[in-house]
Formats: C-alpha cells, sequence, structure tokens
C-alpha cells in the first residue's frame, strides 16, 4: 500500500486503583487511506501460470474494488495493536507533568495526573512528517522538548503497531468457559453459552469473517445413485442452494473433553429447507425421471450429532497455544421430508403431480441419498466457522486458566 494516511482516535476516561489514579483509552477506532495498492497472488489455480498472472493483472487494475475487503480486518489489527500499547504506556506515565506543554502550565507533581488533564484532552495536536524520523525528530526545537517526548512515543507506536502479531479475544457474543471447571460443569457451561450464541452465529460476525449461517449458500449438492436397483435411484444435482431454517437450532448436549480432545454436540433443529434449481434423471418404478427447474426439499425435526477432535498445536514463537479442529464428522435423522421439484417431465403437470405425490409418500428412500450430501454442507459450513474462529482466538481466550 502507498501513501497510507493513518488515523486513530479514541476517548480517554479516568480510573482509580487503589490510592492511584490514571488514564486510559477507550472506544478506539482507526482509519487510514491509501492512493494505491498492489498485489501478487502466487499459485493461483494450482499453479497455472498464465491464468494466474492474468488474474494478478485484473486484480491490481481493480484495486479499489479490494479496499473495501482489505481495509477493515487491517485497520482493526493496527488499531487493537495501537491501542494496547497506548494502554500500557497510559497506565504507567504521569501525564501532566510530560504534557505541561499542552496542558498550558507544568504540572504542581507527578502524581498529580489529573491537572489540567481536560485541556490536554480537548487539545487537537496534529504531527505531520516528511523525510526521515530522525530528521523530524532533529527539526523540533529543544524548548519543545514535550513534544519530542511525543514525537518518539509515537513512532514507537507505529513501529510496534505495524510489527505486533495482535490475538484477538472471543467475540462478545460469545462466552469463555474456564478450562479448570470440572468436566460436568465445563460442559453445562458450552451448552450454556452456546446456546446464547448460536443465533449471533446464525447473523454472522463481520469483524471475525464469520460468515452468515441462516441462509448457509450451497454452489452444488449431487446424488448419484443411477446404477442402484432400488425403486428410486437417481442422478440429482441441485445448484445454487439456500438452506434456511438453521437460526432456529437448539444446542441440546454436549461431550467435550478437554484432555483427549474429544468433543461431540448434539443439536435440534425443528425444520430446514434447501431452495434453489435441480436437474435430476433416473428411474422411479419403471418409470424413466427427468426434469429441471425450482425445487424445495423440507426437512422436519433434525436430531443432529457433530463430532470432532480438538488438536492442540504446539505454542508458536510468542508462547500462545491455538486449538484446530480435526476429523469432523455430522449425523442426522429427520421425522419427515417433504419435496417439490417443478418442471417434471418437462412441464407435464399431471405427470408432475403425480411424481412428487410418489417421491413425499417414499421420502424415506429419498432421504437415504440425500441425506450424507447435506449432512457434509452441513459438517463443512460448521468446521469451517469453528476453524475461522480457532485460527483467530488463542486457546487460553476459549478456555481461560481462571480460578473456580
Amino acid at each position: 500500500m502507498e501513501n497510507v494516511e493513518y488515523t486513530y482516535k479514541f476517548d480517554v476516561e479516568k480510573f482509580s486503583k487503589g490510592s492511584k489514579t490514571g488514564l486510559r483509552p477507550k472506544n478506539h477506532e482507526l482509519d487510514f487511506k491509501t492512493t494505491r495498492i498492489r498485489m501478487n497472488l502466487e499459485n493461483l489455480f494450482n499453479g497455472q501460470k498464465e491464468l494466474s498472472d492474468q488474474m494478478n493483472v485484473f486484480l491490481n487494475e481493480n484495486w479499489k474494488e479490494l479496499v473495501g475487503e482489505l481495509g477493515s480486518p487491517i485497520a482493526e489489527a493496527l488499531s487493537a495493536a495501537t491501542n494496547h500499547r497506548v494502554e500500557a504506556i497510559m497506565r504507567h506515565w504521569q501525564l501532566c507533568a510530560r504534557f505541561a506543554y499542552f496542558c498550558g502550565k507544568k504540572a504542581a507533581a507527578a502524581e498529580d495526573l489529573f491537572l489540567h488533564v481536560e485541556e490536554f484532552v480537548y487539545k487537537k495536536v496534529t504531527f505531520r512528517c516528511r523525510g526521515s524520523a530522525n530528521q523530524w525528530l532533529a527539526s523540533i526545537p529543544a524548548t519543545m522538548k514535550p513534544v519530542r517526548t511525543v514525537s518518539v512515543l509515537l513512532l514507537a507506536l507505529l513501529q510496534l503497531a505495524a510489527a505486533a502479531r495482535v490475538y484477538k479475544k472471543l467475540p462478545q457474543q460469545l462466552k469463555p468457559c474456564s478450562r479448570n471447571l470440572p468436566q460436568p460443569k465445563l460442559e453445562a457451561c458450552i451448552l450454556q453459552y452456546g446456546k446464547a450464541a448460536i443465533p449471533h452465529l446464525a447473523e454472522g460476525i463481520p469483524s471475525y469473517n464469520l460468515l452468515p449461517l441462516d441462509p448457509l449458500h450451497i454452489p452444488e449438492l449431487r446424488v448419484d445413485d443411477a446404477g442402484s436397483t432400488r425403486t428410486i435411484n437417481l442422478k440429482l444435482t441441485m445448484k445454487n442452494v439456500d438452506i434456511i431454517g438453521l437460526k432456529n437450532t437448539q444446542f441440546t448436549a454436549v461431550k467435550n473433553d478437554l484432555t483427549s480432545g474429544a468433543v461431540e454436540w448434539k443439536f435440534f433443529i425443528p425444520q430446514i429447507s434447501l431452495l434453489g434449481q435441480y436437474n435430476v434423471t433416473g428411474r422411479v418404478l419403471l418409470l424413466p425421471l427427468r426434469g429441471h427447474g425450482d425445487m424445495n426439499i423440507t426437512l422436519d425435526d433434525l436430531e443432529v450429532i457433530y463430532s470432532f477432535k480438538m488438536r492442540f498445536l504446539p505454542p508458536n514463537k510468542d508462547n500462545v497455544v491455538f486449538l484446530r479442529p480435526e476429523g469432523n464428522t455430522l449425523d442426522f435423522e429427520t421425522s419427515k421430508t417433504h419435496i417439490n421439484l417443478e418442471n417434471l417431465f418437462e412441464g407435464q403437470k399431471a405427470l408432475s403431480d403425480q411424481m412428487n405425490v410418489f417421491l413425499n409418500e417414499n421420502w424415506r428412500d429419498l432421504v437415504s441419498d440425500l441425506g450424507p450430501p447435506i449432512a457434509e454442507a452441513l459438517s463443512t459450513a460448521t468446521n469451517q466457522l469453528m476453524l475461522t474462529l480457532t485460527k483467530q482466538v488463542p486457546y487460553d481466550e476459549i478456555f481461560p486458566d481462571t480460578p473456580v
């Protein structure tokens, strides 16, 4: 990124700790502008160089579109790193002694943290830097020592913010459970907070790149049972499928062993509907079946079991441990499935209606084919959510070492 204009804003609040008082930042935010982004993503299209080069040219020509996607997480990371360091410095700094220049007169004592602090908070101070950092600092008159002090601080903050690796806390919509809880209480804690988290996860949490789960969009689902000798054997392709109803998921049971990493969660979903377009060929009884058009497949009363293994990654260079979900599986049972495939038999309505009646009467045979790809889609979405979250939030934030 070239010519980045970086603006960091925050409020300052007073706080007390014992007999001491101090200041700390709150409500921080960071914005930046750039005049140009240059991008190179190697090995696109699995190493097909010509396609990869063409795509990189396209991305660079359309860099302004990418800023909307890239800008938010970059700004969030810089803001969190900068705020962390501002907070640490404010915690230990005697502000008015350092900022006497801006307060208008010297503080009576270094311990008098709030002397004229309102003047400091509301005065706008702008630093503009051209040339090297050393040239900048050298240009500040010795009589303005406080400005030099602040300048050194700001340079250090920017360098640290750029180099820092930021580890996120859990989203505020999710609550942690202490790993020191006995297993039954730990599982009860996960169940309690998991129930409260489901509506938020269904809506998505953009700041953590957690996409909405309702509707859950699936580009394609396939069923290929055309070689079967059963009553119903189909080759069915479903495209642009939206799965609706996951927001009503109920978290019903938890098994969670932090020692072995084995996890099993149970859910109940009153109803989900798969809406999209289908293309089908096959045979029902002795009648050839064909058709394409809109579809609605609705499943009632899903009892879902989701299992996976939670692996502890080795500590990184900052001695921070992350979790990774592995070996995920999802199974479900349903009490009833309703099927409507429009435009069967190339729009012959009487035949199409009769076939839909037959499919609904024999829904169990159809679910034996439909079930695995639906389960795989739900499992993949759930695992992706877990993976996205655990890549950003360390183990200590999800299961903190807090007393019980």
